[in-house]
């Protein structure tokens, strides 16, 4: 079991299937988990209540990389922020962690890598 005082996770991902599979697996791992699709409700989201790490999609809508302009917003509502991306390149790995990304994870996430990385991060902080 990963789950360390029952953590908050956010999920920000505009895949329905992608998100839906991430909160179950995380349920399961007993973390209380929330979830959206819109990267400026996650924000005001994470500006309201406390998460301990934020699922931040790399994608929107198939375009720009809004997830990267985003971290800095996560990480001043003091969460960690796990970047995910179905499109694997190492100058967005770069970006992201430049930008204070704390982990960075390519889609599909294998669950037990998604766990151990969730609660690394928690217990950091």
């Amino acid at each position: 079991m990963y789950c360390l005082f029952m953590s908050r996770v956010l999920i920000v991902d505009d895949n329905v299937e992608d998100a839906a599979l991430l909160s179950r697996i995380l349920k399961d791992a007993k973390y209380e988990v929330s979830s959206t699709s819109c990267p400026k409700a996650a924000l005001s989201l994470a500006q309201t209540e406390r998460f301990d790490v934020v699922l931040l999609d790399n994608r929107f809508d198939q375009s720009s990389i809004i997830g990267l302009s985003a971290i800095q917003g996560f990480i001043n509502a003091a969460a960690a922020v796990i970047m995910m991306t179905a499109f694997g390149d190492s100058e967005i790995e770069k970006d992201a962690k430049m930008l204070g990304a704390n982990a960075y994870l390519t889609k599909p996430v294998d669950s037990d890598i998604l766990l151990r990385t969730i609660a690394q991060l928690v217990i950091k902080r």
